[in-house]
């Protein structure tokens, strides 16, 4: 499969970094391709984790769109972001673009984010954009507190093609605000075999048909 894995983590969190990287090579070594977006990565902890910086990997088309290191080992290639393009709303258009000549040179057959708000928001719109099945990894039930940022945690919610929750009780409260019950996947250990399963099961014809006929039915 190809795989697109967008990531961020409000605060500087390494350990979350290697976690993903970790899970994200093992895919990789079972012939996947990975293209992971995320925060900035410290070059000391890119070394740990035996990624090289490659300059080249970056497609031509996204060079200019906004700052970027790109990184790879094997066939996972990571493409490191600033903060600011994150933290900033008047730059997520900016992300929004290089995601979509992302996928246009390095096609992906599904979206799975990770991480803290607005990257939920960003991957799930980029992903109905795009046409692709959006999966979230979910580690926090709190509705940010400005008003159109609690819209966009609702909107995305709803729009999720996917939930992955550590715990049931973490669903419950996602499903309280707004997220449907159905798409709640408790998963406490995320592995390469149990996301490979999901991952098939969202990317097969039956699963896309039935998805656009549930969204010819709410629109």
């Amino acid at each position: 499969m190809r795989l697109l894995m967008l990531s961020y983590h409000a605060e500087a969190a390494a350990e979350a970094v290697a976690r993903a990287a970790r899970l994200f090579q093992a895919l990789a070594r079972q012939g996947h391709q990975v293209v992971w977006i995320a925060a900035p990565v410290a070059p000391e902890v890119a070394t740990a984790l035996g990624l090289r910086a490659q300059p080249q990997r970056l497609p031509p088309t996204c060079r200019y769109v906004l700052p970027c290191q790109a990184y790879s080992v094997g066939r996972l290639c990571l493409y490191a972001l600033d903060a600011a393009l994150w933290q900033q709303p008047a730059l997520h258009t900016r992300l929004f673009t290089f995601l979509c000549l992302l996928q246009r040179a390095r096609p992906g057959d599904l979206l799975h984010v990770w991480g803290d708000f607005p990257a939920p928001y960003l991957g799930v719109y980029t992903a109905r954009v795009l046409g692709l099945p959006a999966v979230v990894t979910y580690r926090s039930a709190a509705v940010p507190a400005e008003a159109q940022q609690a819209f966009a945690w609702r909107w995305t919610l709803q729009h999720t093609r996917a939930a992955l929750v550590g715990s049931a009780a973490l669903g419950r409260r996602l499903v309280g605000q707004g997220l449907p019950a159905p798409r709640v996947r408790v998963l406490p250990t995320a592995t390469p075999r149990a996301l490979l399963r999901l991952y098939g099961s969202l990317c097969s014809p039956a699963a896309a048909a039935a998805e656009a006929e549930q969204q010819r039915v709410i629109t």
